[in-house]
């Protein structure tokens, strides 16, 4: 299901679209479509940071003592 979507433009732009062979509600579409994408992208980063900072630090050296362990026990 398709919305319509008006959109005014000033007169100098309208008269240089007119000038170029294009389909103008395709290139309009793909822009709305790739700044929504690029908004949802970067709420999920924003989303995964304040996740990413919620979780709990691991002390320095954790990991190095861990795989020792690791190898110790094969």
């Amino acid at each position: 299901m398709s919305e319509v979507l008006s959109v005014k433009v000033p007169k100098e732009t309208k008269r240089r679209m007119k000038q170029v062979p294009m389909k103008w509600s395709e290139i309009i579409r793909r822009a709305i479509e790739e700044k929504l994408q690029e908004y949802e992208r970067s709420k999920a980063v924003e989303n995964f940071m304040d996740t990413i900072k919620e979780v709990p630090k691991v002390p320095k050296g954790t990991a190095v003592s861990t795989i020792r362990k690791m190898r110790e026990e094969s």
